[in-house]
């Protein structure tokens, strides 16, 4: 995944804010980058575009080599789809739906996934993340662990290449913090390429590169830890 001579700009109450300023970086598998910056940095607003949810303004975004900026919007949402995956730092779950169902819901789009084999993946991703005790329980009825770990599940569930984390220990305790790092160092080890936001000092242990967003600059930090 990479971004060359990269631009994109706000306006809000009539001010500019640059938030990417002809960035040029690459992201690669089987390596778990964090990414950081202060509050209003456009951390967000990044990985939206590194999941196809927002466009830059010019530049190129290319994922396999693949010219973002040459595809239509329906060959977009399958990008998306077949390569991404994403956890969110409020879980996102549907509260009407089990774990289990809530870890089926995105196979119901992939054409690749039979219907009669969409029980059995989630089942095995549930007993892969210690959720199988879990799996007919309401969010309502999880911890926040157990909900970071459901919504773990459902973004592997396409097999993504690319796994895209917007603050996903916000509102755990340290203990459930420390599990969820270690599936995602764990899934970056396996050949997934996994891009963390975070305001976490425990995810500096983990991360394999470390980078600032800052005035619409990135730039790498080295890691003391690695």
């Amino acid at each position: 995944m990479k971004l060359i001579n990269a631009n994109k700009k706000f306006i809000l109450k009539n001010e500019e804010i640059t938030i990417l300023n002809n960035v040029s970086i690459e992201f690669k598998k089987g390596t778990m980058y964090l990414i950081t910056g202060h509050s209003g940095s456009g951390k967000t607003t990044l990985i939206n575009i590194l999941g196809l949810i927002d466009k830059l303004d010019t530049g190129k975004l290319l994922i396999d080599n693949i010219d973002i900026n040459n595809l239509n919007n329906k060959e977009i949402v399958n990008i998306r789809k077949e390569k991404i995956g994403f956890i969110f730092q409020d879980y996102c779950l549907n509260e009407y739906l089990t774990a289990k169902e809530n870890i089926i819901v995105p196979m119901l789009v992939n054409k690749n996934i039979k219907s009669k084999d969409r029980n059995n993946i989630a089942i095995n991703l549930l007993e892969q993340f210690n959720l199988s005790n879990r799996a007919n329980h309401l969010p309502k009825k999880l911890s926040g662990g157990e909900k970071q770990r459901v919504s773990i599940a459902r973004a592997l569930v396409n097999n993504p290449k690319y796994l895209i984390c917007d603050e996903p220990t916000g509102a755990l305790d340290k203990k459930n913090e420390r599990i969820v790092f270690e599936y995602l160092k764990k899934l970056a080890k396996s050949g997934i390429c996994v891009i963390v936001v975070s305001h976490s000092n425990e995810i500096k242990k983990y991360a394999d590169k470390t980078y600032i967003l800052e005035d619409g600059i990135i730039s790498e930090v080295k890691n003391e830890d690695n």
